[in-house]
C-alpha cells in the first residue's frame, strides 16, 4: 500500500515539475517576443525621425536661430561669429 501511494505521489510530483517547466519555457518565449516587439517599435520610430530630419547644413542653423530668438530675449544668434561652417553656435548676450 505504501509503495502504491509513493508511486502516485511521484507521478503527481513529476506532473507538477513538467507543468512548471512548460510554463517557464512559454514565459521565456513570450519575453523574447516582447523584447523583439519593443526593439522593432524603436527602430520604426528612429526611421520616422530620420525622415523628419531636415536635409542640408544651413537649414538646421536657421531653425536654431529662430528657436533661440523665440525662447528668450536675452540671447540672439549672431551669424557673423559663425566660423568655417562648423557645427558650433556662438551666442552673445544682448
Amino acid at each position: 500500500m505504501a509503495e502504491r501511494t509513493l508511486r502516485i505521489l511521484n507521478k503527481i510530483l513529476d506532473t507538477i515539475i513538467a507543468i512548471v517547466l512548460i510554463l517557464a519555457v512559454l514565459y521565456s518565449v513570450y519575453s523574447l517576443w516582447d523584447n523583439y516587439q519593443l526593439y522593432q517599435g524603436i527602430h520604426d520610430l528612429q526611421v520616422k525621425l530620420k525622415d523628419l530630419k531636415p536635409k542640408g547644413k544651413k537649414y538646421p542653423l536657421k531653425i536654431f536661430a529662430v528657436l533661440v530668438v523665440r525662447s528668450t530675449d536675452s540671447y540672439i544668434f549672431d551669424p557673423s561669429q559663425y566660423k568655417n561652417n562648423r557645427q558650433h553656435f556662438y551666442l552673445r548676450s544682448m
